[in-house]
């Protein structure tokens, strides 16, 4: 067996964990937009929130007690669904943090794989060449050796 084809089989090894690599980073920068999303949506609607609490303020000086139990309760709503906002802003935000080092860490792994895809080819032209001038020299012995033979 020739023993460059070793290194052949390295550099196809190398080609098929990038390839996986570059579809694991792919996934992650889609899951990356999908949340870039979810942060826009939550402040959205966050911020729509806060426009409605202010809206809701009791402007009117005569409001009934059952006005005021209303508008407090509203609020208390408005409230709660504002805390789980930012509960939920929060967590994406702490998501996105994790798929950026998940972005860094795919695009560290390519990189690497990529370097050690050089090297074997580089091990590997520079196998194949000293195998192809060992055989040519081994060649040109033996037909010294024929000529030599034929001679005597």
């Amino acid at each position: 067996m020739r023993p460059f084809h070793k290194g052949q089989r390295l550099i196809k090894l190398c080609d098929q964990k990038t390839r996986a690599e570059q579809q694991v980073l792919s996934r992650n920068v889609r899951q990356r937009q999908n949340l870039i999303e979810e942060i826009e949506r939550c402040k959205a609607e966050l911020h729509t929130l806060e426009q409605l609490m202010l809206a809701q303020q009791l402007n009117d000086v005569s409001a009934t007690k059952a006005d005021i139990y209303e508008l407090r309760r509203q609020q208390a709503l408005l409230l709660y669904q504002r805390q789980q906002l930012r509960v939920e802003y929060g967590m994406r935000l702490e998501d996105l943090d994790d798929i950026d080092n998940e972005i860094m860490q795919c695009q560290r792994q390519i990189a690497f794989l990529k370097r050690r895809e050089m090297k074997f080819t580089k091990w590997t032209q520079s196998t194949k060449k000293e195998w192809l001038l060992q055989r040519e020299t081994t060649y040109e012995n033996e037909q010294q050796e024929n000529i030599t033979w034929r001679l005597s």
